[in-house]
């Protein structure tokens, strides 16, 4: 009994320490000031990080599958479509192959913005990769681990609440 209550302990201890340091992490990396970003840009991290993907994109891509790589709402990403497309960065025309969905690329003016992002965003990271040392592979590798722990608890989630 004794050892069911340590390992019960423990094992908060060790997610109050992960949740703490993530925290810190997020922190550090602005990623919720409005003001100091480390994309180069005054764009939130949601409008930079759709840039990018858009930018990778091989073809226009459905505000779903958009929606799907962010891991966001298909709402927030339909909302931010639509901010997008105001300020002349994405444009959103009928889905070829689906009448129903919309399909989203970047615009010229858009396009340009996402290099700019990806070019500042590539020099904070190498600032940070030479400050790391050696330890950047390590740490890649490891924050590696923790997407793939976060993605498996966030599906395992979802599978729990979609139970009646």
């Amino acid at each position: 009994m004794n050892c069911m209550r340590t390992h019960v302990k423990s094992r908060s201890s060790n997610g109050r320490s992960l949740r703490d340091a993530f925290r810190r992490l997020v922190a550090a990396q602005a990623l919720l000031d409005d003001v100091r970003r480390p994309c180069g840009a005054p764009l939130s991290a949601t409008h930079a990080f759709a840039l990018l993907t858009l930018r990778e994109a091989t073809s226009p891509l459905s505000v779903g599958e958009l929606a799907d790589q962010l891991s966001i709402d298909r709402s927030n990403v339909s909302r931010l479509c639509v901010k997008l497309e105001r300020l002349n960065h994405v444009s959103r025309k009928q889905h070829p192959d689906d009448g129903r969905a919309r399909a989203v690329q970047l615009t010229p003016e858009g396009r340009k913005l996402a290099e700019f992002v990806d070019r500042s965003s590539e020099r904070h990271f190498a600032e940070v990769a030479e400050a790391l040392g050696s330890d950047v592979g390590m740490v890649v590798t490891a924050l590696g681990h923790l997407e793939s722990a976060i993605r498996s608890q966030t599906d395992a989630d979802l599978l729990q609440a979609a139970q009646p």
